[in-house]
Formats: C-alpha cells, sequence, structure tokens
C-alpha cells in the first residue's frame, strides 16, 4: 500500500478501501470501530444495514457502545483507487426518523379526520333530507287527509247503498284511493332512506313520475307543475335515490322562488350528444324573483342560503352538485333577477335499463297450508281470508309464543308461515329463526311496513312490503311454493 493511503487511512477519518469488486480491502481505524471485524480478521460486512439516500450513496446504521451512528458513503478516487468516504449524519438521521414518524403521526390525523368529515357531511346530508321533506310535511299532511276523506266518505257509502253498481264504484274509489296512500308513504320512505343497490341502470320515467307526485303533494294551489319528457324511454346507469334527491330538492328550491306570488315549475326531460354519445338534459325552471350574479356563483357552496331569517341550510343545491358530480354529469344555471332560474343537469344515457318483467297482476290461485301470524286483530283476519280465497288453508295466531306452540302439533301440515316482523315479545326476524332451526320444511314470508329495518337476508326466504294486495300475495305464495329462496320486494302496480 503507498504510503498516501496508509496516511489516509490512520487520520483521523472514517475511510475505507475496496478494490474492483466492491469488497472492502483496508479501513482506517475509526472506519474499523464503526463496522467491525470477526475473530479471523475480515471485515464483518461491507455495508451492513445498508440503505440508498436520494443520490444513490449507501447508508448504514452501527450499534456502538457509545450508541448508533448512522454513516453515509460516498464513492471518491484518491491515487487512482477506489474510496468510499463515510460521513457522520447521526443528527440528521435522527431528525429524518423523527420527521417520518411526525409525518406518519400527522398522515394518520389526517385520514382520521377525513374519514371523520365524511361521516359528519354524509350526516348532514341525511339531515338536509329530512328538513327538506319536513319543509314538505304540510303539503304531504294535505294530500293524505284527502285520500283519507276519500276512503271514509266513499266507505261509509258504499256501507248503506243498495244499488251493487254504485257500491262496486265506491269500493273502486276505497282501493284506489288506498293505492295513492300507499304510494306517498313509499316516497317518502324512498326520499328519506339510503338505496342500499348502489349505481345500476334503470328507467328515468317512473323515477320522474315519483318525483313529481312528491312534490305535487307538498306545493300550495298557486305554484303549477307542468312536466315534458322527449324521452320516456331513457336509462341512466347511476343511484334511483340520490337521483330522486336531486330532483326533490331542484324542485323544492324553485318551489321557494315562487311561493309569495306563485307561478310555474316547469320539468323538461329531453334527449342530447356530447362527444358523440348520447345524454340525457333534465332540466327545472320557475318563474320566480331570479339570482343575481353574486349569489349565482355561490349557490353550490354548503351552507350558502339566502334565507338566513327563515328555513333554511344551505345544503340543498350543494347535494344536487354532489349528485351530479357522483354519475359524471355536468350542471348549469341562467338566471337573472326578475326572469326566474333555470337549472339544467346533463348525464351519461345508460344502453338498456336492468332486466326484469312487470308482475301479472293476477291473483294467482294455490295450494297448500299457511300459518299467519299477526298481533293485529284486524289485519290477521284479513290477511285469513285474502290467503284462503287463494286456495290455500290457512289458520292465524297473534303472537310468536302460540305460533310456535301450534307448530308443535301441526308442524307437518304448514307449507308457508306469514309473519309480522313488528310484534310484540319476539319479533318476525327472531320467530323466523326460531322456526327454521326446528322445522325446516316451510317458507318463511316476512310481512313489514319498513323493510330496511331487516339487515339479516338469510332468514326468512322472502320479505313482503305492507301494505300489499292479493295479487302481490298470490304472487310471493306462488315463488314460495317453488322454493325460489330469494329476498323479494314486492312492487306497487298501479290501481
Amino acid at each position: 500500500m503507498r504510503q498516501q493511503e496508509k496516511d489516509l487511512l490512520a487520520g483521523n477519518k472514517v475511510l475505507l478501501l475496496t478494490g474492483p469488486d466492491g469488497r472492502i480491502q483496508a479501513a482506517s481505524f475509526l472506519a474499523i470501530r464503526m463496522i467491525g471485524k470477526d475473530p479471523s480478521g475480515s471485515f464483518i460486512s461491507q455495508f451492513p444495514g445498508a440503505r440508498p439516500d436520494l443520490q444513490g450513496n449507501t447508508i448504514t446504521t452501527h450499534v456502538r457502545a457509545e450508541g448508533k451512528i448512522t454513516l453515509c458513503w460516498i464513492p471518491i478516487s484518491i491515487t487512482g483507487r477506489k474510496w468510499r468516504l463515510g460521513l457522520d449524519i447521526t443528527a440528521y438521521a435522527e431528525k429524518e426518523v423523527r420527521l417520518n414518524t411526525e409525518n406518519a403521526h400527522f398522515r394518520e390525523l389526517a385520514e382520521d379526520k377525513s374519514d371523520e368529515l365524511m361521516i359528519i357531511r354524509r350526516r348532514f346530508q341525511e339531515i338536509s333530507q329530512l328538513a327538506t321533506l319536513g319543509r314538505m310535511t304540510a303539503g304531504i299532511s294535505h294530500d293524505f287527509n284527502n285520500i283519507l276523506s276519500s276512503i271514509l266518505g266513499a266507505s261509509q257509502l258504499a256501507a248503506i247503498i243498495e244499488d251493487e253498481k254504485r257500491k262496486a264504484h265506491h269500493l273502486d274509489t276505497i282501493v284506489t284511493a288506498g293505492y295513492r296512500a300507499r304510494d306517498l308513504i313509499h316516497q317518502i320512505l324512498h326520499f328519506s332512506r339510503p338505496d342500499e343497490r348502489g349505481f345500476h341502470a334503470f328507467s328515468l320515467k317512473p323515477l320522474i313520475a315519483e318525483s313529481l307526485r312528491l312534490i305535487r303533494a307538498s306545493l300550495p294551489a298557486h305554484i303549477a307543475v307542468r312536466c315534458q319528457n322527449e324521452v320516456s324511454d331513457a336509462c341512466i346507469h347511476g343511484n334511483p335515490t340520490r337521483l330522486h334527491q336531486l330532483l326533490i330538492n331542484l324542485m323544492t328550491n324553485a318551489c321557494h322562488a315562487m311561493e309569495d306570488n306563485g307561478g310555474i315549475l316547469q320539468l323538461n326531460i329531453e334527449g342530447c350528444t356530447r362527444d358523440g354519445a348520447g345524454w340525457v338534459r333534465i332540466s327545472v325552471k320557475d318563474s320566480g324573483h331570479g339570482i343575481s350574479e353574486e349569489i349565482r356563483q355561490r349557490i353550490f357552496e354548503p351552507f350558502f342560503t339566502t334565507r338566513a331569517n327563515r328555513e333554511g341550510h344551505g345544503m340543498g343545491l350543494s347535494l344536487v352538485r354532489e349528485v351530479v358530480e357522483e354519475h359524471g354529469g355536468l350542471i348549469t344555471v341562467e338566471s337573472s333577477p326578475g326572469a326566474g332560474a333555470l337549472f339544467c343537469i346533463e348525464l351519461p344515457h345508460a344502453a338498456e335499463k336492468e332486466e326484469g318483467g312487470d308482475m301479472d297482476q293476477r291473483p294467482l290461485q294455490g295450494r297448500g297450508f299457511v300459518l299467519i301470524v299477526e298481533d293485529e286483530s284486524s289485519l290477521l283476519q284479513i290477511f285469513k281470508e285474502m290467503v284462503s280465497s287463494l286456495g290455500y288453508g290457512v289458520h292465524g295466531v297473534q303472537d310468536a309464543g302460540e305460533a310456535l306452540s301450534w307448530l308443535r302439533e301441526n308442524s307437518s301440515l304448514v307449507d308457508f308461515v306469514l309473519m309480522d316482523y313488528a310484534m310484540p315479545g319476539m319479533n318476525g326476524l327472531t320467530l323466523a329463526t326460531q322456526i327454521r332451526r326446528l322445522y325446516p320444511h316451510p317458507s318463511l314470508i316476512l310481512t313489514t311496513g319498513c323493510p330496511h329495518w331487516i339487515r339479516y337476508k338469510e332468514i326468512p326466504d322472502f320479505i313482503l312490503e305492507k301494505p300489499f294486495s292479493m295479487q302481490e300475495l298470490s304472487h310471493v305464495l306462488m315463488q314460495a311454493g317453488k322454493k325460489d329462496a330469494v329476498i323479494l320486494h314486492a312492487p306497487h302496480p298501479e290501481p
């Protein structure tokens, strides 16, 4: 070894001398102290615990009696030989570790806060929906009272009139009013609860019709609603509940602009194209007071509202914009003071709606024996007569305990158990679980006015939403007789 190299290795430097293969051939005293040697005198490792830095240099960490030290080895060339100069970067490395730890902590905090904000945002959206529904309550109550008036009046007339034709007419009025009441409740529940199915292809026509029925039920007489649908077969790939909320919020917002002086709410649905693809344009126009340019720039901001001294939470149009973005659509606003406002929503057109035919509306006659469990005595009697008229044998009880007691003696007779969910004591879901464990043969049908309460889908075999018609009941029993164990929410046929 040249004298110059010996002097370098003897100095107060951390130096390594490597051969062409990169193996350590010699080291300064400080370097030996850092990396150590085995008993044979060979160097233990070229670079123990090595990792690269941003420039590709090697960083190693060494544990000594004095503590842990971190070195950065920089390749250099002296007197034609390859060397590595070790720089002590312990202080910097400790800061780096601390910063990385702090950054990881801050990232974790940020993620937690992000999740928390998302939960708060979703909760506020739910509150926003309920607030919108609350503002519509007066109109909905008016419509519901009209429905009840029709039912009460027609039923009393049917009871005293002897003419069979007129009696049949009044009975038809009761049935029609009952369907209207059911549809109204269904629309309210549909608007206020989440759709667990997520995104799927669906027809826009029934969603528009349902939204119009709900908004018309809540409007005063001096606001008229008009609708023009030029693409009645339009399909959208999205979430029907979210788009229903979008329409209700847009139309409610338009009605607010006309609540003092009245006017016309115009809803138009038409086809359009973007980049050669088919889209659907939904426009909501009002004849209200209009929106100034200054306010128009802020209307989609969360919590921004011009109704500070009245009801209003500033989330309606913010939710509208969010739903549009979720569906890959576009939203525009045209308005000026005194000229009303026009909101246009454009959404991509889906190729086709989901498979599934409409239910045959005729009641189907069947065979078998049905055990009915219903705590409301009047409903129990009606359900028994409905089932009997469909050709089934029937027995009815009013609570879960009585049902289990009767099954102990008669389980071999029973093909179907039709049970209410909300019963005192043991509810229908618990009863269904016990029946399935004890008697695996019968098909289990759970009836409920709130199907979203039921979380477990394995039991029962079917869920039938109240109120249901003879047609719906007959089709469920027919499906249950085929042992096609699926969840069925009976559709709501038009009266």
